[in-house]
């Protein structure tokens, strides 16, 4: 009989041990991911960025990376609208965009190690082509739209505003240039039907 409650207690220390471990082990992260400045991710990248003015600020919008929010801020010369740099940067976090619906934009933070302007606006040595065109060629108002061509032979022609009823054409080149680059982003996601909506257009200030 003593044997038997020996054994039985034997049992009952390894399951309260198991159950320690369990939760421990299964217990909320200790160490959660920091989406800011203070990440603890140090990789360095290196792509093609386009300097965009928003409700945060002037921040950098890559085609396969999305938003950047530089921990150093983004020096005068260089804060024009639509403005394609060549950027080299330390990332310290990316996480997904808090305020999009979808869940499909990126946000990182990152330290600039160099930022130069660049000429090639129409990414036509990556996997994707932007153009900017006129909307009176299309039959619409006079203003702005854009041409996104991939090298898979998918097309998008965008003549005037998304997400907007009606046919208003894009104000400026930089506002459908801004906005082609995150609709891009979008497709570099694997979103089959990537969708602007009212909110992209007020952050990125085109409305």
């Amino acid at each position: 009989m003593k044997s038997f409650i020996q054994r039985v207690g034997f049992y009952l220390s390894l399951l309260t041990i198991w159950q320690f471990v369990f939760l421990v082990g299964c217990g909320p992260d200790q160490d959660p991911e920091i989406c800011s400045c203070e990440g603890r991710e140090s990789k360095d990248i290196e792509e093609l960025a386009v300097v965009v003015d928003t409700q945060d600020g002037y921040v950098y919008l890559s085609p396969t990376s999305g938003y950047y929010f530089p921990c150093a801020a983004i020096e005068n010369d260089l804060r024009t609208d639509g403005l394609l740099v060549a950027l080299s940067i330390e990332r310290k976090a990316i996480c997904t965009k808090p305020d999009d619906a979808y869940h499909n934009q990126k946000l990182s933070f990152g330290l600039p190690h160099e930022v130069e302007t660049h000429n090639d606006s129409t990414f036509n040595r990556t996997d994707f082509r932007i153009s900017i065109i006129r909307s009176e060629d299309y039959g619409y108002e006079p203003g702005f739209g854009y041409r996104i061509e991939l090298k898979n032979g998918f097309k998008i022609l965008q003549p005037f505003l998304p997400a907007v009823s009606g046919f208003t054409p894009f104000r400026t080149k930089s506002d459908a240039y801004k906005t082609a680059i995150l609709v891009t982003h979008l497709l570099n996601q694997d979103v089959a039907l990537p969708s602007i909506k009212i909110e992209d257009l007020l952050y990125l200030k085109v409305l």
